[in-house]
């Protein structure tokens, strides 16, 4: 793992890019591997000291059913101080003991580092997402555990001794564990992976999104992946895809050397987003790819993000701002509650998944109709071969719940204006 780090900080150029210089208000101090001592630092004040580096680690976890160590008004001021072990949650232990072990000082844990009865507070921080987690030097997935409590640092299948033998005079047992392996089919990692708690989180999905390296902890393996590849245990290593569009009616605009059937949507849809930090707009928008190409790949991400589960229904927005605000590097004009304007056409052509148990429209207000946001449960864009734009919008308006943009909102009208049969 450490090799695996040092190569991508040394030799991958595009995965040290930032496009996004802020940092977390708050950071953990984690001491080093010779102390105990854990405590909170507010990151501005910090600035002006020579010896403060803004380097840090963020922890991407599920909160679960438990009862996770939280900062709140009443307890701030005594971590400032000092946060003792018995106070963090098995998995936030664990976090500090990995970031301990790869020498990086700072960690941005959202439960501590956000003050989480202070509503101000939580929407500052909630939609600063895309810099906390694009800005981190490393994302760490609690990827096994399905709550604070459990912890992911845990033993893995030990191997068992199957035989013995001699040679020049040494004696050496042979050993045997489970075989890992990926090797040949792309889609072995990302079952692997989906079939994890944190895969399972709507609040993680954009914090592995975000991220230029992810650490994922599973109970099988140990796996890497940054902007350029995904490495695992099982000494098997995979280039992460362009992104591709799928096409209209034939195969004409898949590149020739990629198979149909070889497109993972959604690492394609995360190497799009990774351009954003590369390029920017000019080189990663394929003006060739037109006229619903943006359309696509932001229908390919809602229907990989609306199959993940949120405690609150009032999140929908709010757990995807942080993707939601690097896409304005595409121009895709007005958000307007999980839709751009730019292929709005393509967009409103969402359905809900209808035989799946758990797609229904929640008794709070989240969204406007009109958009998938309005309902909980997985959605799909099943049109793109059959899409296409007969309408323009004569008028459109989406007003915010708080100071985010792309987080909840109080209302959403939208008027189109077309020919009728």
């Amino acid at each position: 793992l450490r090799q695996w780090i040092i190569k991508c900080r040394d030799e991958h150029e595009s995965c040290n890019l930032k496009r996004l210089s802020a940092i977390p208000s708050r950071l953990l101090d984690v001491g080093t591997k010779q102390s105990d001592t854990v405590h909170l630092i507010k990151s501005v004040c910090q600035m002006n000291r020579s010896n403060f580096s803004p380097i840090y680690i963020a922890l991407s976890h599920c909160w679960g059913n438990s009862s996770p160590s939280i900062t709140t008004k009443a307890n701030i001021t005594q971590r400032e101080t000092e946060i003792s072990a018995a106070d963090l949650s098995r998995s936030f232990q664990d976090a500090v003991t990995f970031a301990r072990w790869v020498g990086i000082r700072h960690l941005w844990i959202d439960c501590l580092c956000i003050v989480q009865d202070d509503a101000k507070d939580w929407e500052k921080e909630s939609a600063k997402m895309a810099p906390i987690y694009s800005g981190a030097f490393l994302v760490l997935g609690a990827t096994r555990a399905a709550n604070c409590n459990e912890g992911f640092l845990e033993p893995r299948e030990k191997s068992w001794k199957v035989g013995s033998y001699t040679f020049w005079n040494l004696e050496f047992e042979i050993h045997a564990r489970k075989y890992l392996s990926h090797t040949g089919s792309r889609g072995n990692i990302k079952a692997e992976l989906a079939e994890t708690p944190l895969f399972d989180r709507g609040w993680c999905f954009q914090e592995r999104m975000l991220a230029s390296r992810v650490v994922h902890f599973t109970s099988r393996e140990t796996i890497f992946q940054c902007r350029r590849s995904i490495e695992c245990q099982c000494d098997s290593s995979h280039p992460l895809e362009r992104y591709v569009r799928r096409t209209h009616g034939n195969n004409s605009r898949i590149p020739a050397d990629v198979h149909p059937d070889e497109i993972d949507s959604m690492r394609c849809v995360q190497s799009f987003i990774y351009n954003v930090y590369l390029w920017g707009k000019e080189n990663s928008l394929d003006s060739s790819l037109a006229p619903i190409w943006f359309g696509e790949m932001w229908g390919d991400m809602i229907a990989e993000y609306t199959k993940t589960k949120l405690t609150y229904s009032k999140d929908i927005l709010s757990a995807l701002s942080g993707v939601a605000s690097i896409m304005l590097a595409f121009s895709p004009g007005r958000y307007i509650a999980g839709l751009w304007e730019l292929d709005l056409h393509y967009q409103l052509s969402w359905t809900s998944i209808l035989d799946e148990a758990d797609c229904y429209r929640p008794e709070t207000y989240t969204a406007p109709s009109f958009t998938w946001a309005s309902r909980i449960g997985p959605v799909m864009f099943p049109w793109q071969i059959i899409i296409t734009k007969v309408c323009s919008i004569a008028y459109i308006s989406c007003t915010p719940k708080g100071s985010d943009p792309f987080g909840q909102v109080s209302n959403g009208f939208l008027k189109l204006e077309g020919k009728m049969i």
